[in-house]
């Protein structure tokens, strides 16, 4: 070995001439202490290559070859390794060390080996890391019917993917709890559940995964489970043998270690050509309810059984491959019912094999499992694995109860995650008692846990997003192992940690903070990384305990995109994993969506909507869904979407009857479809009548709660503003009432800053569902308002698309649209009237229309914007603004005209069927205006009324009383009538 004690030399002059504080350099400095030296050098100054402030020299060695090797210490491995960085890495190490070549090791391994599959050009590619062959898809559940499957996604992966913690029994304690501080308005065991159930799981879905998760999915409290062990609700065509072992439905609850699965019986009987069936029948569903089937274990079983669902939108087919997943709950799909529910199986299937099927269940219920007499209290989504899995069939020892003690539910509930997902493989990949276990013989590609953690920075700035991995697991023989039990490496953990990680910060940076960190990547034995025998990582997404973070982490915007950033990340490298092409990412949502009717056909329109991150995720075609509705006693609309039909251009022309027909589309390519769009409907009276009317579909506002950090005062006061969620929000608990920043942690029960109230945890909070337009146009028809109502979006409309004599009425449905909320920057496509809107109203009334707005901040920013916005506020609208929050009971009293008789309530606070308007408006007349209703608590005007224009300062939507909406609506229409 040569060495050249000049060149480190010089490199130490360089350090030490900075300064007076310089370094005194040892004239003759060890090989230790150059390496050493280099590496605190590269963590003073930018030496070419990302560092981790730990990284460290272990030893240095001379090999057999006479090459020096130097061994870095694990924290060396915890920044992302690219080529390039490598590169000047080792070659500043060697000039350090004067040598002409060194071979450096961290990991175990030569940190070339650092640097994933996917950023490799001039290194080869490491085949350990991908799976033998590379398996062909194998899907579980296809919907034949719906959506193309796309050819370049993830159809027929399999993805075991939870969120978190849960509610579990503590023993010490004897109570029920979770396992995390309530902080900021949430709690870590459902805050990530907000990011998994509506936005990643159901990304992964629809771009062809399969997605597995060992806590419930369902939000429903109520369950009903049909099963023919009882004789209840089930019928047979045909002689179906019983046998073997399934689920036996008895009286809850369960005690721990007792199997639902074990003492009952399951039917089966050989394939035939469809002319035997059985049915479940349920009566009662109401609402969206997941549909779980279940089959027995047969070594001949079928590929292909064919269910029939019905329910409210009509019947799906779904063909289940019984070759996987015997004895446990096999979700295919949510769905809604307005009563009864149906399902068929039919014993079609390819010669010689067999058919066989157990108990079906809709809806995830509440708790089922005892510990010391009581069972947990909550609906199941809630809970923790360990109770989901047991109710699901897992086995005790092997998975949801792995420590076998009796009271060890908290430490169960983490370590049984990565044996469920070896179960779910079974050999030779199984739980890690047992290896060679036969499990459920399912093709699981990868397993991701979703996490947040604490921490805490002095001043506005992130945690941030950390990663973590195992490049370790167990053998089969129980000890350490470096590959998997089918011989692939571990380091394909590391990859794929780090695509996750790297899509992450990069998409959070270019839409949300451009100086989000990005915290290390850690090689750890952390249960939910170590324990599974598939690839898989731990997301610490970001600190609960963070105000900066959290400030970010309640916008359903940032929750959706990053969960997409998930999502592209998974489908990356499971691509990458299989050899296949780099996958299609799935488009966004269409945009600008109208639709009217003309006789017995709906014209219907829209745009898609690009996506400047990702240029494959351009639409190809769209499928649109239609839901046919019903008003029940109460005047509540009802019904359920259909399957859908894709089309390949922006409009669809679409046969339609009386009554309200409701849209939404979505965008497909090859890697999936989209989300749906908001919900736009046209309706038709049978009662006699003229005019058409126009529902502007205009509350498009999703986002945080305010925002305030003042000095000894920091959090989230729900007072000033909810904020939004999207459809629901799954993670509120209750409002933030500690905001003094020095308030330390002492225990969760005392957790300090943001600690928060728990009193709203059981029940999602109502957001901006993007469906209130088929509502508010059937009770304008019922108030006697037309014959026919249309809808169009507010950039539709903006757009120019309507034609200004077109509609006798206008509604503008604002909802709680605003563009400005404290402590967060302002969204202009929030604007309740951007000029566009202005435009076209001011030509719809010129051409003689009548206008009708409600909404909580109809005129705030109005009166806060341009004079051109002011005079419209006055001219148009027929009101000023005078006041946020002008109520807080919500109950209103007529003054005027039609309106005088009239007394009604409005929602103002959580946990009511719709969103609470928590800050309605008080709105003074401008000329020619009057006020027409008051708020009864505060006596400020509620709404003004001119000859062309009614204005309210609350969203009509918040009056939960059908009877009352139309009652008011009956006012206006009558008041706008009487008008010149």
């Amino acid at each position: 070995m040569s060495r050249h004690p000049l060149a480190f030399g010089l490199l130490l002059t360089l350090v030490g001439c900075s300064g007076p504080g310089s370094l005194t350099v040892d004239p003759t400095p060890s090989p230790t202490e150059r390496a050493s030296d280099y590496l605190s050098l590269c963590k003073e100054v930018d030496c070419g290559f990302p560092l981790d402030s730990g990284a460290g020299i272990d030893t240095l060695l001379v090999g057999g070859d006479g090459v020096l090797e130097v061994w870095l210490n694990d924290a060396y491995a915890q920044t992302p390794s690219r080529e390039e960085d490598i590169q000047v890495f080792l070659a500043g190490l060697r000039e350090a060390l004067a040598v002409d070549s060194l071979r450096a090791w961290s990991l175990e391994h030569p940190v070339t080996q650092l640097v994933p599959n996917h950023e490799r050009s001039a290194l080869p590619i490491d085949p350990s890391r991908r799976p033998d062959g590379g398996a062909a898809p194998r899907p579980l559940v296809v919907w034949p019917d719906r959506a193309p499957a796309p050819t370049r996604g993830l159809a027929g992966r399999h993805i075991a993917l939870w969120a978190s913690h849960g509610w579990y029994y503590e023993a010490s304690l004897d109570r029920w709890e979770w396992q995390r501080a309530r902080l900021f308005t949430t709690v870590e065991d459902i805050f990530p559940t907000a990011f998994v159930l509506p936005y990643l799981a159901p990304m992964l879905e629809r771009a062809g995964a399969y997605v597995w998760m060992p806590r419930e999915r369902d939000l429903n409290p109520e369950m009903v489970i049909v099963d023919h062990d009882t004789g209840l609700g089930s019928e047979q065509v045909c002689d179906w043998e019983a046998g073997g072992t399934g689920f036996a439905p008895r009286e809850a609850p369960y005690q721990s270690g007792e199997n639902p699965w074990a003492h009952g019986t399951h039917l089966f009987r050989p394939s035939g050509s469809g002319e035997c069936s059985l049915t479940w029948k349920a009566e009662g569903l109401h609402g969206s309810l997941a549909v779980y089937v279940s089959h027995g274990r047969h070594a001949e079983a079928t590929p292909t059984a064919e269910y029939l669902v019905e329910h409210a939108g009509g019947t799906t087919r779904v063909v289940v491959d019984q070759r996987m997943a015997p004895g446990t709950w096999v979700y295919v799909g949510t769905y809604h019912f307005n009563g009864p529910g149906t399902i068929r199986l039919s014993d079609r299937s390819p010669d010689e094999t067999t058919v066989s099927a157990d108990a079906v269940r809709f809806g995830g219920g509440s708790g089922v499992i005892a510990r010391n007499g009581r069972t947990s209290g909550r609906p199941r989504w809630q809970e923790g694995a360990r109770y989901a899995l047991q109710f699901d069939g897992m086995p005790a020892s092997l998975v949801y109860n792995v420590t076998e003690a009796a009271d060890s539910d908290y430490v169960d509930d983490y370590r049984n995650r990565g044996e469920w997902v070896n179960y779910l493989r079974g050999r030779p990949l199984g739980p890690n008692k047992d290896q060679d276990a036969e499990g459920l013989g399912v093709p699981v590609d990868v397993s991701l846990a979703f996490h947040t953690d604490a921490g805490i920075t002095p001043n506005d700035s992130t945690i941030g997003t950390l990663a973590i991995y195992s490049s370790r697991g167990y053998g089969s023989d129980g000890g350490e192992a470096r590959v998997f039990g089918d011989g692939m490496s571990r380091m394909a953990n590391r990859d794929l940690a780090d695509w996750v990680q790297t899509q992450i910060v990069d998409d959070v940076r270019a839409l949300h903070d451009s100086t989000w960190t990005r915290r290390p990547l850690w090689d750890r034995d952390y249960s939910e990384a170590y324990r599974p025998n598939v690839p898989s990582m731990l997301l610490e997404l970001l600190s609960h305990q963070n105000f900066a973070d959290m400030r970010l982490g309640l916008d359903p915007r940032f929750r959706f995109d990053v969960s997409r950033a998930i999502y592209k990340a998974l489908a990356r490298f499971t691509a990458a994993q299989h050899g296949e092409a780099e996958p299609v990412i799935a488009p966004l949502a269409p945009g600008d969506l109208a639709v009217s009717r003309s006789g017995s056909r709906a014209y219907l329109s829209w745009q898609p909507v690009e996506d400047p991150l990702e240029p494959s995720a351009t639409p190809s075609a769209f499928r649109v869904y239609q839901r046919k509705e019903r008003a029940d006693a109460r005047g509540i609309l009802e019904g359920g979407f259909d399957d859908g039909v894709t089309v390949t251009g922006t409009e669809a022309v679409l046969p339609v009857g009386n009554g309200v027909t409701s849209f939404y589309v979505t965008a497909l390519n090859a890697g999936g479809e989209s989300a749906a769009s908001e919900v736009v409907a046209t309706g038709l009276s049978e009662d006699a009548g003229v005019g058409r009317v126009l529902v502007i579909s205009a509350f498009d506002r999703v986002g945080p709660p305010a925002a305030v950090d003042f000095p000894g005062w920091r959090g989230f006061p729900q007072f000033l503003d909810h904020g939004v969620p999207e459809r629901m929000d799954l993670a509120y608990t209750g409002a933030q009432h500690e905001f003094d920043p020095t308030a330390a942690w002492e225990d969760d029960d005392q957790p300090g800053h943001g600690a928060s109230h728990a009193d709203r945890e059981p029940f999602p909070e109502p957001g901006n569902t993007f469906d209130f337009a088929a509502q508010a146009g059937w009770d304008l028809l019922s108030a006697g308002a037309g014959r026919s109502f249309d809808t169009m979006s507010d950039e539709a409309f903006a757009g120019g698309d309507a034609a200004p004599d077109a509609y006798d009425l206008i509604y503008v449905q604002l909802g709680e649209e605003r563009a400005s909320v404290t402590g967060h920057p302002d969204r202009p496509e929030y604007l309740p009237f951007p000029p566009g809107m202005q435009e076209q109203l001011r030509r719809a009334l010129d051409a003689g229309a009548r206008i009708l707005v409600s909404g909580s901040y109809v005129t705030e920013e109005l009166a806060e914007g341009t004079e051109e916005d002011q005079a419209f506020s006055a001219q148009v609208l027929g009101g000023v603004h005078r006041a946020e929050r002008a109520s807080r009971t919500g109950h209103v009293r007529g003054v005027a005209g039609p309106f005088s008789s009239i007394r009604f309530s409005f929602n103002t606070r959580r946990g009511a069927a719709t969103y609470a308007a928590e800050a309605p408006e008080a709105i003074e007349p401008a000329a020619a205006t009057e006020t027409v209703l008051r708020y009864a608590d505060s006596n400020m005007s509620a709404a003004v009324a001119g000859p062309s224009t009614v204005t309210l300062g609350f969203p009509i939507e918040t009056i939960l009383d059908s009877d009352k909406r139309v009652e008011l609506l009956s006012a206006v229409i009558t008041h706008l009538r009487s008008r010149p």
